[in-house]
């Protein structure tokens, strides 16, 4: 009885272990209620072209993420209002998604490129922020970095 009790806790303690290591990979927070993982990666270009609409509730998302992005990467960030081969684009949507409300955002990365979804400003904001922590800390360093992130994922 006490070798399967005692064996019982060992496999307790190998899948709580395994739960925690599955949640460290992502270290993002807050976390995305919800990671959609495939294969393939995302590599930042030489220039980065941000499409956004401009209007005037974008301005601050827009600005907090152009500045990042060129402070933490010193790769140059320009922003247009329709750009085909956009680097990242923001999307508010016309027609509101009730899945993630008001502060919500859907984040698809692909190897083209990087979709950030929201129904309000304050959900493209914390989508952006997501995607500033899923850059390699040594992006951090002001010096050009590989800073490929996983493709095929969509955060909610």
């Amino acid at each position: 009885m006490k070798k399967n009790l005692e064996l019982l806790c060992c496999c307790l303690m190998s899948v709580i272990s395994f739960g925690q290591t599955k949640k460290a990979q992502i270290a993002i927070i807050p976390e995305p209620v919800t990671v959609t993982e495939n294969a393939g990666y995302f590599s930042l270009p030489q220039n980065i072209l941000i499409e956004a609409d401009a209007q005037p509730e974008m301005k601050q998302v827009i600005a907090f993420l152009k500045d990042r992005l060129s402070v933490l990467t010193g790769i140059p960030v320009i922003v247009k209002n329709s750009v085909p081969s956009a680097t990242i684009k923001l999307i508010l949507n016309k027609k509101a998604d009730n899945v993630i409300g008001k502060e919500g955002y859907h984040l698809l990365v692909t190897s083209k490129n990087i979709v950030i979804t929201s129904n309000e400003p304050a959900g493209l904001y914390y989508g952006v922020q997501t995607l500033i922590q899923l850059f390699p800390k040594e992006i951090e360093s002001g010096i050009r970095v590989n800073s490929a992130l996983p493709a095929g994922r969509n955060y909610q």
